[in-house]
């Protein structure tokens, strides 16, 4: 049985568009690095969009060499640390968006030395860095733990209501 769980986890992960060697079984490893290095690093990489919600964890999103703007915002979470938050944004555009929030400013991690002011966006939620690392898993964010409601998992549910 554990044999077959994990052909289809690894089969899982392939048919994803990630590979099996990235996932994570194991829990993060918690690191801190600094704020240029951390977003030097995850700015780099280039804009996947997936279809649904998936929210990769860092590891996918390194091995797949990117992903849309919520992998963007949870690897640099992940890179900066416990003090960093995943935060969901409506631009003045009209746009939801997936931004960090770091030492009190709020970057764009797509983006390295983009800040947003906090008057030109409305904040719908932050996530701190456990839940935000909770949420990344192999099948993406579906349930974020009791302290958090399920609704609040993707800037998508936004659009619906």
């Amino acid at each position: 049985m554990k044999k077959a769980v994990l052909a289809a986890t690894v089969l899982g992960a392939v048919l994803a568009g990630c590979s099996p060697f990235a996932l994570n079984v194991r829990g993060y490893i918690y690191r801190e690095e600094s704020l240029d290095s951390a977003w030097r690093k995850v700015a780099s990489q280039e804009y996947i969009r997936d279809f649904g919600e998936y929210w990769a964890s860092p590891m996918e999103f390194e091995s797949r060499g990117g992903g849309d703007c919520e992998d963007f915002a949870i690897a640099l979470v992940y890179r900066l640390g416990k003090t960093a938050k995943s935060v969901c944004v409506r631009l003045p555009s009209g746009d939801f968006h997936e931004i960090v929030k770091y030492d009190g400013r709020y970057l764009e991690p797509q983006k390295f030395g983009m800040y947003y002011d906090k008057e030109d966006l409305t904040i719908l939620w932050e996530i701190s860095y456990d839940v935000t690392m909770l949420a990344s898993t192999l099948w993406g964010a579906k349930t974020l733990g009791e302290d958090q409601p399920a609704e609040q998992d993707t800037c998508s549910i936004a659009f619906a209501g």
